[in-house]
């Protein structure tokens, strides 16, 4: 549930919301896409979803599933990400935080100037931290922050900091 100036938003805002910002997701991605955000949100079934599993089709290459893996039991964990494409003047960083059960807790997503992919993945990691650290309800709790970037993961943890 989410609630803003006293008013709790029922889940189909939240879904929709979600759906809204998956769309603007996948625009971003610069690759030919055949639905307009507008069309997702009146047919949502234009991406199959199959519990925590989501499959975008894509008649270019071979339909690949991207699978979530739950946290462990009370730990939040961070899936970031960021769509980048060189040619274009357009990039973004997201992210989003679930609970062990898959319970969306808080979302991020950031236009950005366009930069090396590596480091927009520290950054993302950074903002993730960074909303972390300055939310009440999540502060104190363990966090698993899951990047697809070896490099990124490798430099925010070690102490000289990468390249």
């Amino acid at each position: 549930m989410r609630i803003f100036e006293q008013k709790a938003s029922p889940i189909c805002d939240i879904q929709d919301l979600i759906i809204l910002r998956l769309s603007w997701w996948i625009k971003g991605w610069g690759d030919p896409f055949p639905y307009s955000s507008d069309d997702i949100l009146r047919n949502p079934q234009c991406l199959i979803w199959r519990s925590n599993t989501i499959k975008i089709p894509d008649p270019r290459h071979d339909n690949q599933l991207r699978v979530w893996l739950p946290s462990p039991c009370g730990v939040l964990k961070w899936n970031v990400d960021d769509s980048l494409n060189t040619a274009l003047p357009k990039s973004a960083i997201g992210g989003v935080l679930r609970d062990n059960h898959g319970n969306f807790k808080c979302l991020l997503s950031s236009p950005i100037p366009t930069m090396e992919i590596n480091n927009a993945e520290v950054l993302e990691i950074h903002r993730a931290i960074k909303i972390s650290k300055g939310s009440d309800r999540i502060a104190f709790s363990k966090l698993i922050i899951e990047s697809d970037s070896a490099n990124a993961v490798k430099w925010c943890n070690e102490s000289n900091g990468g390249p």
